[in-house]
């Protein structure tokens, strides 16, 4: 449960604020609206494609791999945002960029509900995997909502080192740590 809450902190601050820092360099919000609305049969086909390439008890290593796909991201995000263009190679590789962390973002989800599915605990129905994705949702939500308040406290730059430190560790103390969580029999989770 503490995974699921605490996962997301340290990419909040850049995920929080790319799209107005870009907006307030000069980007087009236009082009940004245009790039989602693109996005969106990507999203509807990633799962299907995903879904076919599920295995059992590997749920956490490909989702360490997105994790790992995803600190890629955030770097680049971040000079992205910091060597702002207006040039159409900078707009194309803000669609390639859109596509990388589509795909990344639906293999993720895909594989914590796919785990979450597995684990869930039969007796309490629908509750157990209900309360899981809740707290994943309130990880996501709670630290975008902290990472805006904290914006305007400490400088941009500050708070993305921080959330990258903090992703690096929170990676290699408790992600590599959790690997076993995969392998453990669904009793394990049983609420009792």
């Amino acid at each position: 449960m503490l995974l699921l809450l605490f996962w997301r902190v340290g990419f909040s601050p850049i995920e929080a604020s790319t799209a107005t820092k870009l907006i307030r360099g000069g980007f087009p919000k236009e082009f940004i609206s245009l790039t989602s609305t693109l996005m969106t049969p990507l999203s509807l086909i990633i799962p299907l494609v995903a879904g076919r390439y599920y295995r059992p008890n590997r749920e956490m290593d490909v989702w360490n791999a997105m994790f790992l796909l995803r600190v890629i991201d955030y770097v680049m995000t971040y000079l992205f945002v910091i060597f702002q263009a207006s040039t159409s190679l900078y707009y194309t590789l803000y669609v390639i960029s859109s596509i990388y962390s589509t795909v990344y973002s639906n293999v993720s989800f895909i594989n914590s509900g796919n785990l979450l599915n597995r684990i869930s605990d039969v007796q309490a129905g629908g509750t157990f995997i209900t309360f899981l994705a809740s707290c994943s949702n309130f990880g996501g939500t709670g630290t975008t909502s902290a990472s805006l308040y904290l914006l305007e406290i400490v400088s941009y730059d500050l708070l993305i080192c921080l959330g990258l430190v903090y992703t690096l560790g929170f990676y290699l103390l408790v992600l590599r740590r959790q690997q076993g969580l995969q392998l453990l029999p669904k009793e394990a989770f049983k609420l009792h």
